[in-house]
């Protein structure tokens, strides 16, 4: 992630919500309203991170336009009606393909920004979400804000990451962040 081979196109998994597209009745939904979709550029020689990261948001923006998150919830529900032993199998063929070859796909997830929680006659006056375990190689960055203060939260597995990688990462993050 820190450093790609030049050329070679990567992607990132950034989870999208649908519940833009039942505004009036997403309290009725049954299903998971959030999908992934998955930009991919490649790393290109002396270009600084915010010039990557526009190119990044720019390839989002294209998949967003030709509608990649609906694409996408439709193949997770017609793979939801499959028999539980045809899903389970090909999910673990994924899992062990990412084991095989030691990549998959970084998963950056804004849950986005928390309002006031309020627990009976208790406001909350911190709040963090914290993103689900995933299975290595893979990794996940979660970003959410409360109070007017942005949180970042990873999750990882050894082998696929040493702890020394992400600390490094979420390092150049905050120095990023920092600069902005």
């Amino acid at each position: 992630m820190l450093n790609p081979p030049l050329g070679e196109k990567m992607g990132i998994t950034v989870s999208v919500d649908l519940r833009h597209a039942f505004a009036e009745h997403a309290d009725q939904a049954i299903s998971n309203l959030v999908v992934g979709i998955n930009p991919r550029i490649s790393r290109l020689e002396e270009e600084s991170f915010p010039e990557t990261l526009k190119r990044a948001s720019e390839a989002l923006e294209e998949l967003k336009q030709n509608r990649a998150e609906t694409v996408d919830a439709i193949g997770l529900e017609a793979w939801g009606t499959a028999d539980y032993s045809v899903f389970l199998g090909q999910l673990q063929a994924i899992v062990q393909m990412a084991a095989e070859t030691g990549k998959t796909n970084p998963l950056l997830s804004n849950v986005g920004v928390i309002r006031a929680l309020e627990f009976g006659q208790s406001r909350a006056t911190d709040a963090y979400m914290l993103t689900p375990v995933v299975i290595p190689p893979a990794f996940m960055l979660g970003v959410t804000t409360f109070n007017r203060t942005m949180t970042l939260q990873c999750s990882f597995g050894e082998p696929g990451h040493r702890k020394e990688e992400v600390e490094a990462f979420m390092d150049l993050m905050e120095k990023e962040l920092g600069s902005v």
